[in-house]
């Protein structure tokens, strides 16, 4: 189950036996080319900053030294949020009766189908942190390697904090991964359900041909905020109030959509070839890119613009930048069987069969 831990031969192991990361002071600067090293710094606090700033008034930073330190600490003002942007930022550990425990990336491919069916399965789990947790901590494993309960225990020290109201996790660098969590999390904000891997047009491949798997899919017109796909069914769990009208809904008020993210500026081509060539096959009405970098890009923007995209972006503070679509690109028969698709897949997330 998601959230049981093991212990082997008194060492304590996270679920899935991953090697895990910790401080090892500056010895790596004897092996990596220092220049290297600063770009990591830089980065790290980039993403952490970015982190924050796309979710506003949820976190705010207690510590951030990157130069001197390969932790940063948020603490959040909503435990429930902390968790689910945790959850989408990689894998995520926490202590449990003085054990280790992982949660698996959701985001991926293997695991995201994975994480909803175990999220729902252990909620009495994920009830149990929705009451504790209130500080997010980051650790640029780039920097460093060690144990996971080290680094939970020295911030409890350091900074007085129950160790056992924390989770961590690991900060690999700014990518593709990294952008496509915060985007999806701003647009779960802008109100979109957003599935992740294909989810949605997947399941409608026996009747609709796809042009290609978007890294996000979004709908909006069922719900008067946003949600990620298997948040539906723990939220309805956990008692949280759905704003939901799904048995109402028309489908052909339903907004579809599909969003394409890159890692880096230098990829924006791509990037914009890409969404237009999903956005061609007529399924979706909206599209997004989302990649870093061309907040300020006047030539790039008035491109995002005339071809009537959707855009997430983020400058050098990493402050986000929204542009809203204004076109829309969806072919009726074609965007109907799409649309009755995900309808379904959110009356079946919130009520599963029993078999």
């Amino acid at each position: 189950m998601l959230f049981k831990c093991k212990r082997t031969n008194d060492h304590l192991l996270s679920v899935c036996c991953e090697r895990v990361f910790t401080q090892v002071g500056n010895s790596l600067k004897d092996v990596i080319n220092p220049s290297l090293i600063d770009i990591w710094i830089r980065n790290f606090e980039l993403g952490v900053k970015s982190i924050v700033n796309s979710i506003p008034g949820v976190a705010d930073i207690l510590y951030l030294e990157p130069k001197t330190s390969t932790i940063a600490i948020l603490a959040f003002n909503d435990s429930y949020e902390a968790l689910i942007l945790a959850l989408h930022l990689g894998g995520m550990y926490y202590l449990h009766d003085e054990l280790i425990c992982y949660v698996p990336d959701i985001t991926t491919a293997v695991s995201y189908a994975y994480g909803i069916r175990n999220l729902v399965k252990d909620v009495i789990g994920f009830k149990d942190l929705v009451k504790r947790v209130k500080y997010l901590l980051i650790h640029d494993s780039r920097r460093g390697q060690g144990d996971v309960k080290a680094i939970l225990t020295n911030a409890a020290r350091n900074f007085r904090l129950d160790p056992y109201e924390a989770v961590l996790i690991r900060f690999e660098g700014l990518g593709e991964g990294f952008y496509e969590a915060l985007g999806a999390f701003i647009l779960r904000n802008e109100g979109y359900i957003v599935f992740h891997q294909g989810l949605a047009s997947h399941a409608s491949t026996p009747i609709v041909t796809i042009p290609g798997v978007p890294d996000i899919e979004l709908t909006k017109g069922v719900t008067s905020r946003g949600y990620f796909a298997y948040e539906l069914r723990i939220a309805k769990e956990l008692k949280r109030e759905l704003s939901l009208s799904i048995g109402n809904v028309d489908v052909k008020n339903i907004i579809s959509g599909a969003g394409e993210v890159k890692g880096s500026s230098y990829d924006f081509s791509r990037g914009l070839h890409q969404i237009l060539g999903y956005l061609d096959s007529g399924l979706y009405d909206e599209g997004y890119l989302i990649l870093p970098g061309i907040a300020g890009d006047e030539s790039r923007l008035n491109m995002i613009k005339d071809y009537g995209l959707g855009l997430v972006t983020w400058d050098n503070e990493g402050k986000p930048y929204i542009v809203k679509p204004s076109k829309s690109y969806s072919k009726y028969e074609k965007a109907y069987l799409l649309k009755r698709v995900i309808k379904d897949l959110i009356l079946t997330t919130l009520n599963p069969l029993k078999l």
